[in-house]
């Protein structure tokens, strides 16, 4: 884990940090119902027919879930599948991934402009996902007057997630932003990054102010100079 370490670009491991955790928490998604949509109970129904509920994917997906039910089996229960969404949310996580790793390891703006292309794709996909989900249940798509809305454990985990993309972004463009608005107040931001025994390290450039000390040339140590001076 020390050697990992050692090859993360110095500035850069907050962000990268960070948009690791938020692609991380978003991959139950995948997999897992964020939300589930229930009656409330309050409306009479027959043995056949007992009180719905539904579960819903962040990607799209959304299947009858109502205790008793086999969906595999049942044709009268339905099921919504969205296998773009699915494909586009798996391309977006991936990207995220190779993003983080670009703006860890690569040093130099190909790195910046790499990481910040990919956590930018992979938090729109999150956070277009959440932001869908909450919009229908603030206008009432699901007819709040009798039904539930619960938002599932996945479900928190796609709202941290989206939290924690966006931060990651917000850290790997702050720098070069600041660099480019405020020159002065990004001292050692762009200091060129070399590879040394396999770690990165930050070189300062080289100074451009009148010389200072000895100096090995060859008109500072020719004794004859001296000789003829005194």
């Amino acid at each position: 884990m020390r050697d990992l370490r050692q090859h993360v670009v110095p500035g850069r491991a907050s962000g990268s940090l960070v948009g690791l955790v938020g692609v991380l928490l978003a991959l139950p998604t995948l997999v897992l119902p964020v939300q589930k949509v229930r009656d409330k109970g309050t409306v009479p129904t027959s043995a056949d027919l007992p009180p719905f509920e539904q579960s819903y994917w962040s990607w799209g997906r959304a299947v009858d879930s109502t205790p008793g039910l086999d969906v595999a089996r049942d044709a009268n229960v339905f099921e919504i599948s969205n296998t773009a969404g699915l494909v586009v949310l798996v391309i977006a996580l991936a990207v995220g991934l190779a993003g983080v790793a670009a703006h860890a390891f690569r040093a130099g703006s190909v790195g910046i402009v790499f990481g910040a292309a990919g956590l930018a794709w992979t938090a729109s996909a999150v956070v277009g996902g959440l932001v869908r989900r909450l919009a229908d249940a603030l206008f009432g798509a699901f007819g709040e007057e009798q039904v539930i809305i619960e938002t599932l454990p996945v479900g928190v985990l796609e709202m941290a997630s989206a939290g924690l993309l966006v931060a990651a972004l917000g850290l790997v463009v702050w720098r070069p932003f600041v660099s480019l608005v405020r020159p002065e107040m990004a001292v050692g931001t762009v200091d060129p990054v070399v590879r040394e025994g396999g770690a990165a390290v930050v070189r300062p450039p080289a100074s451009t102010g009148p010389a200072v000390g000895f100096s090995d040339d060859k008109a500072d140590t020719d004794p004859e100079r001296f000789g003829r001076s005194r």
